[in-house]
């Protein structure tokens, strides 16, 4: 019971803790609005829209009015909502005023990496700010943005992150990351190196990261962390984190494998792959990324032989053509048949050409020894 006690208790100073500090924010930013609302001037409190804008037009005017309707949601402590309506005022009427109450609101959304972004730029765009301007924006402010920015850094998350393979796609929370002090939009080269943050690209896929290693800046939390890579597994980390906290957050993808499908213009010819027998087309092979000797064959045709190359996750396909075999001529009937003619023939040829010339039979002429000779 004393435990339960002592943990409603110091649940409850916590409670009362963050009331404080949002109430004290909705203070600030009022006061911040009454620049833009036409409070009281001071020397701190100079009009930004009137002093920059004469005379006052209608956009202005649009601005001037959402500007006071986001301080009073503010009060109400209605974050969100007086978030998207000083981001209208920002694209009617930048000016940094504008730019420090976005900050805090996202601060009071417990967005850190985004509200220290938008301190940053606050006290960037007041150091650009001619010396009128300037007028608008008390000194007050710029420290207190000073103040929030390093409150900021203590709670904020750094992770040591090593990737493998080279070339993943990296997005947190459903964000890609974004290139410390540089374009939210703008893309990574191959030497690109530095701190990565999150939270602060709008939704869409990961960032291409060129480098194996990097220091990742994200808000304490719970965050689900996805790794891709084409023809590779994905890798999916869902992690808590709390304030302060330094880690290290190592993402190794596996390459995805391959499938071979080989086919053959003969029915059930065998597939030879590396040597190794694997079955009969049509085939549907399961194999790791890689190059491979392949060989099919059928009885009576010649065995078609090829490389193939299985790329991860995807699918090679062949479709081997075989031609069937040529049969000798000395396995066939006929050629021994005309093959004994033609020796037959040869023979009585050879004698013809070859025998001798019968000598002359000596005339015989009988009794009377006359011989006619007959011409």
């Amino acid at each position: 019971m004393n435990v339960q006690r002592s943990r409603q208790r110091a649940t409850g100073r916590r409670w009362t803790k963050r009331v404080r500090e949002v109430a004290a924010l909705a203070t600030t930013l009022a006061t911040f609005g009454a620049a833009l609302v036409g409070a009281p001037r001071d020397a701190h409190a100079e009009d930004p829209v009137a002093s920059t804008v004469s005379p006052e037009n209608a956009t202005t005017a649009h601005a001037r009015e959402l500007f006071a309707h986001a301080t009073g949601l503010s009060k109400r402590m209605q974050w969100a909502d007086a978030l998207s309506t000083f981001e209208e005022v920002a694209r009617l009427h930048p000016h940094p005023i504008v730019t420090m109450n976005i900050a805090i609101c996202e601060r009071a959304l417990g967005r850190y990496t985004r509200a220290r972004a938008m301190f940053n730029a606050f006290l960037e765009e007041t150091a650009k700010l001619d010396a009128k301007s300037a007028r608008t924006v008390s000194e007050g402010f710029m420290q207190d943005a000073r103040n929030y920015v390093a409150e900021i850094d203590a709670l904020l998350v750094h992770l040591d992150v090593t990737v493998k393979p080279a070339g993943v796609r990296i997005a947190v929370d459903g964000r890609p990351l974004t290139l410390e002090g540089g374009d939210v939009a703008a893309g990574e080269s191959a030497s690109t190196t530095g701190r990565r943050v999150a939270g602060l690209a709008p939704p869409g896929a990961g960032t291409s990261v060129s480098v194996t290693s990097f220091e990742l800046i994200l808000d304490p939390g719970a965050h689900l962390i996805l790794a891709s890579r084409s023809g590779h597994s994905d890798v999916l980390v869902n992690r808590s984190f709390t304030p302060g906290m330094h880690a290290t957050l190592g993402l190794e993808l596996e390459k995805l494998q391959g499938h071979l499908v080989v086919d053959s213009s003969v029915p059930r010819a065998r597939v030879v792959l590396d040597g190794r027998d694997v079955g009969l087309t049509p085939i549907d092979l399961t194999r790791p990324a890689g190059r491979y000797s392949l060989a099919v064959d059928a009885k009576g045709h010649n065995p078609y032989t090829t490389t193939v190359v299985v790329e991860p996750g995807q699918t090679a396909t062949t479709n081997a053509i075989l031609v069937p075999t040529s049969r000798a001529l000395t396995t066939r009937w006929w050629f021994w048949a005309g093959a004994a003619s033609v020796v037959a023939g040869g023979v009585l040829l050879t004698y013809a050409v070859t025998r001798p010339t019968p000598a002359d039979v000596p005339y015989d002429g009988g009794g009377t020894g006359w011989v006619a000779v007959v011409k």
